[in-house]
């Protein structure tokens, strides 16, 4: 063999194993070997740019306490994500949450969809799943499997209802939103919520907790409020917004804000502000400086005294603003967003020269 072929074979031979070692490095293999610190390192930027597995795995490191703080809550929150662009263990994991309340409301109706679509994705255990939950739900007929079918697209397309609680509310067993939500954390339930409507006709009264939230007592007035959150009523998710964006609910942070903030920011000016706020910082939401005006204008079109969109506004160039006034002008009907959750240590690590740091993602605590 020639000196030249030689070359070009042990240049063959070392593309080969670069890649074979590039391999041995991925979230995947970490995560197989127990490497967790790892595979949180190289599966978190993949998951927040709309990797369907990273996002899962991330899910279920959440969910188990794997090189994370438990929060089988937070698992909800990456399951949604992986589970709306198709994958088939997610949409199980989904069909989970909704059957215990982890971090989502509980809902056998929801579940059991979302169980339909894993089955139709080739999960096994999802078909045994569906008589299971469709026993719960004898009020009303169930919709038609094929139904669940042609809602395939809306199902993978809507905006997850997520409510972080505090941890301190979720760990009482007294607590009234217990009805609807299992802890995030501890032991696995054994019992289902219950799910008791506190009111089933009309909307919830919030007048309990706002008296509670004016006593200065928080926790138990987001215990009250998070039923008036559920029922689309944006005064009660304003307030919670508020609580935590401010740091006054303990265990939770400006990036959880983020997502408390999209339930109210349509309809609050305080809300859309706190948006606005994210959206400049990258408190849960990426860095998106044309998102934090637009939410800027519409708070302000709301309430003018609750922000200023002119500081917002200079961040941009005129066509940016521009297109941004547009985006204002049908905030209510087309305009929404992804919120990313990750363990803060992760975001405090290497400064700018952090990945997600460079996806536009900043540390969430309050203080």
């Amino acid at each position: 063999m020639s000196c030249t072929s030689l070359r070009i074979f042990a240049l063959m031979a070392a593309v080969f194993w670069g890649r074979s070692a590039l391999a041995q490095t991925t979230y995947q293999r970490a995560f197989a070997e127990g490497d967790y610190p790892t595979a949180w390192e190289l599966a978190a930027p993949k998951a927040v740019e709309g990797e369907a597995e990273a996002q899962y795995l991330l899910g279920a490191m959440y969910f188990d306490g794997q090189g994370v703080e438990q929060d089988r809550c937070l698992a909800t929150l990456w399951f949604d994500k992986a589970a709306r662009r198709g994958h088939g263990q997610a949409q199980y994991r989904m069909g989970e949450a909704h059957t215990w309340g982890y971090g989502v409301y509980r809902d056998d109706r929801r579940a059991r969809d979302w169980m339909i679509l894993a089955r139709l994705s080739g999960v096994v255990e999802a078909g045994a799943a569906v008589p299971v939950i469709e026993a719960r739900i004898p009020d009303r007929p169930l919709r038609e499997e094929e139904e669940v079918v042609r809602n395939r697209r809306y199902m993978q397309a809507a905006e997850l209802e997520y409510y972080p609680m505090p941890p301190t509310v979720q760990a009482d067993p007294k607590a009234v939103s217990r009805n609807f939500f299992s802890p995030c954390r501890g032991p696995q339930p054994t019992q289902l919520p219950p799910r008791k409507d506190r009111q089933l006709q009309g909307l919830p009264s919030l007048s309990d907790g706002m008296k509670l939230f004016e006593d200065g007592e928080y926790l138990a007035a987001v215990d009250d409020l998070v039923f008036g959150a559920i029922y689309g009523r944006g005064e009660a998710s304003d307030v919670i917004t508020m609580l935590v964006m401010t740091g006054r609910l303990s265990g939770l942070n400006r990036c959880l804000g983020a997502i408390w903030a999209q339930h109210g920011s349509t309809d609050e000016a305080r809300s859309a502000a706190y948006l606005a706020q994210a959206f400049a910082a990258g408190w849960g939401v990426r860095r998106d400086g044309g998102s934090a005006y637009v939410w800027a204008l519409h708070a302000y079109r709301k309430q003018p005294h609750v922000i200023d969109p002119a500081t917002y506004a200079a961040q941009l160039a005129p066509e940016q603003r521009t297109a941004a006034e547009k985006r204002a002008d049908r905030i209510l009907s087309e305009d929404t967003y992804e919120t990313f959750i990750v363990p803060e240590r992760m975001l405090n690590q290497g400064g700018e020269a952090n990945p997600l740091r460079r996806l536009g993602l900043a540390p969430c605590a309050s203080n």
